[in-house]
């Protein structure tokens, strides 16, 4: 899918969360999505362009993961999971900070599991993105299998 092509798809289905999207319309939009908040950033408006992208993001990353073969909760568990963890370990050195009774350094406990769990999450999102689509995924032929004796067959027709 070409430049043109994928951002009228992005204007067409910028909060359709069903369906599919290619590989080609993901990168494309997010190339185009990296221009625009940077010329936002440039003039001053970066947060309004965040606001503004996270929402039609969301969903072309959505239509991506369904179409590598996986559901959306995927997708989703990539994204919140980073915070939970960060937000379990803030808890952790509060409760440090209290019973010990000193201030822990702030990237002792929390920062480090939490940016290698961001690390790890965001991997893993990105490596399910670049998978190919179902559609163009090899066929695997049946499985033979093979007895004791070394006789094998087609395991869905019988025959050696």
């Amino acid at each position: 899918m070409a430049i043109v092509a994928s951002i009228s798809t992005y204007f067409r289905k910028y909060v359709d969360f069903t369906g599919k999207a290619s590989r080609s319309e993901f990168w494309w939009f997010l190339a185009f999505t990296l221009v625009v908040c940077a010329a936002a950033y440039w003039h001053g408006l970066g947060i309004y362009a965040v606001v503004a992208l996270v929402l039609p993001l969301s969903a072309v990353t959505i239509r991506r993961v369904h179409d590598s073969g996986l559901t959306a909760g995927f997708a989703l568990f990539s994204i919140i999971a980073p915070f939970a963890i960060f937000y379990f370990f803030s808890a952790i050195q509060n409760m440090i900070e209290a019973l010990l009774g000193f201030n822990v350094p702030y990237d002792l406990i929390a920062t480090i599991p939490a940016t290698a769990a961001f690390l790890f999450f965001g991997f893993a999102l990105v490596a399910v993105l670049v998978r190919k689509d179902e559609a163009s995924r090899v066929k695997v032929s049946p499985k033979r299998t093979s007895s004791p004796w070394g006789i094998s067959s087609a395991a869905s027709t019988g025959n050696p």
